[in-house]
């Protein structure tokens, strides 16, 4: 029976619907004319109507500076922070304009506008409880339901070894430490995963927002702005107006440059009628040489490569124990950053196909071939001799948790008693446990308890907890004292999951 899965890559820059049809092993990605991920921006226009895409960002060229008119990118920042951008007067939440984007990815899928479209949505290893819930609410209002949530890095792995190995991938991947780095225009993400018969875990994370590749554009638009102030021997006056008017309209153009750099040792920028000064307009009409591009950028690049190695160092992996690297995202495809990492790394950096597009094309495999979100540690209640009682076991299927869960919000599933009442809370402290070496410290539970040390009410002094996993995988719990009777709640947003291998 045919089976359909959809990925979805809601990124900082750009976004991708893919789908994977299990019957013929083939993707279909909704991209643009060109064959790429679609623009992360919106553009609120005068007359309240409103466009996502290429055609959005096309346009900020032109009317950025114009009244009236509102851009927003990189809202994916901010989900999870309830952040408003303030528009035509009106507070607009950071949801709603995330959801008006995923809207626009369905309505260029093969899903029926009315029809609900289920997919796997891919998320940084940081992204956590609060954005992920956010991420929901903006799916469900474009019509889309998240299944489950998977890491970008661990959907490339897949669909990279997918694509070299085919139905045998799970031997290819089996442990193996596998280094992500994922250069976007917005971000650098680097991730090290170990894959084990028992699924992906992550070993180490690092992320930088500001090197990515959007700042690579600003750098190279002042670069070419200086160019066009000297040829045309502009005075301070001139300079002054052209800041505040001209600049805006390079970004796009320098994108595309600096994107042609990776094939050219020469870009050109041409934009006519570029400058007006009276009654005249200066065409700008600028080269910009690869060598020099990279010269642009180099310390940036040099602290990606640090990062990187934080991360290797983080993960206890030596670099002879990396055993394959993926390059992924626009930036990844410079050339100087492909040289550094092959100078480190030699052959065991790969040649990734469709690196744009892998992330949202392992999400649509892994949806239909069917693998599941696990637990990748375990959750553990630690005690007042500082001993350990597991809550959850590590590998726990997520859909299981979540199911068992929805019957446990209102029932307690744990007793406990406190053993020092004297400052009137019983803290009950979480902890993410991998071993004794690793004892994370999620977060502390306060309840308030009896401070009467009378010794029948000491041994009556329960603490009722409930606890349950929601479907952002958030973890929630609730405590109340069976003297007290005052319930406290938190909820846990950074529990580390991982992907199992098994069917």
């Amino acid at each position: 029976m045919k089976k359909l899965g959809y990925g979805i890559d809601f990124g900082t820059t750009n976004s991708i619907i893919s789908k994977y049809n299990t019957d013929f092993n083939k993707w279909e990605d909704f991209t643009t004319d060109e064959k790429k991920p679609h623009p992360s921006v919106v553009w609120y226009k005068p007359d309240n109507s409103y466009t996502v895409g290429e055609e959005a960002k096309e346009n900020i060229n032109d009317y950025s500076i114009e009244l009236g008119n509102n851009f927003i990118s990189s809202v994916k920042r901010k989900l999870g922070l309830d952040y408003s951008y303030r528009i035509f007067g009106n507070d607009v939440k950071a949801v709603d304009v995330a959801s008006k984007i995923f809207a626009y990815l369905k309505k260029q899928s093969d899903v029926n506008e009315k029809d609900i479209l289920k997919a796997i949505v891919t998320i940084p290893v940081d992204f956590d409880g609060k954005a992920r819930r956010d991420l929901r609410k903006a799916a469900d209002k474009a019509g889309i339901e998240i299944k489950t949530f998977i890491h970008e890095p661990f959907a490339a792995i897949v669909a990279h070894c997918w694509k070299k190995s085919g139905k045998d991938f799970i031997s290819r991947l089996l442990g193996k430490n596998y280094l992500v780095m994922d250069w976007g225009g917005g971000t650098l993400d680097i991730t090290i995963a170990k894959i084990t018969e028992r699924g992906f875990e992550v070993l180490a994370f690092k992320g930088h927002n500001e090197i990515g590749g959007d700042v690579f554009d600003e750098k190279l638009m002042k670069v070419v702005s200086n160019k066009f102030i000297d040829r045309n021997k502009l005075s301070s006056e001139q300079i002054n107006n052209f800041n505040t008017i001209s600049n805006g309209n390079l970004k796009y153009k320098c994108e595309k440059c600096k994107i042609s750099l990776s094939n050219k040792e020469v870009g050109k920028i041409i934009l006519p009628d570029f400058f007006r000064i009276e009654d005249k307009f200066l065409d700008l009409n600028e080269e910009v040489y690869q060598k020099e591009f990279e010269e642009l950028i180099i310390k940036d690049v040099e602290k990606g490569i640090a990062l990187m190695n934080e991360a290797r160092k983080d993960s206890g992996l030596e670099e002879n124990e990396i055993d394959s690297v993926l390059l992924i995202g626009g930036t990844c495809n410079i050339p100087i950053i492909k040289s550094k990492m092959s100078d480190i790394f030699g052959s065991r950096v790969e040649q990734v196909n469709d690196p744009d597009l892998i992330i949202a094309q392992g999400a649509a495999l892994i949806d239909g071939l069917g693998f599941k979100t696990i637990l990748q540690n375990e959750i553990a209640l630690r005690l007042a001799d500082n001993s350990h009682h597991i809550l959850f076991k590590s590998h726990l299927l997520l859909d299981n948790l979540i199911e068992e869960g929805k019957k446990q919000k209102e029932k307690p599933s744990r007793y406990l008693y406190c053993t020092d009442p004297r400052g009137g809370l019983a803290n009950i402290i979480i902890s993410n446990y991998k071993d004794s070496q690793n004892d994370k410290i999620l977060k502390i539970l306060s309840v308030p308890v009896s401070t009467n040390f009378n010794k029948l009410l000491y041994n009556e002094e329960r603490i009722d907890l409930t606890m349950y996993f929601d479907e952002d995988l958030i973890l929630h719990l609730c405590g109340k004292s069976a003297t007290q009777g005052i319930e406290k709640s938190i909820e846990i947003y950074d529990i580390p999951f991982g992907l199992s291998l098994n069917i």
